[in-house]
């Protein structure tokens, strides 16, 4: 899937970052995203409470 986003961002000229990190400590600073958007993954996620703990007020 990082594959094809980066080609459909290519093809609509958009410039964007995919980062390859574990959801259980992401390397954003706090505050640094207004929503988290998340969808069937944390069935996949080995340790989901410290994913959820990752996200802004939860």
């Amino acid at each position: 899937m990082r594959r094809k986003a980066l080609e459909r961002a290519r093809d609509l000229r958009l410039d964007i970052e995919i980062e390859s990190t574990g959801a259980e400590a992401l390397p954003f600073a706090d505050d640094s995203f207004d929503v988290v958007i998340a969808s069937l993954v944390f069935c996949t996620i080995p340790d989901f409470d410290a994913a959820l703990s990752e996200m802004p007020g939860y």
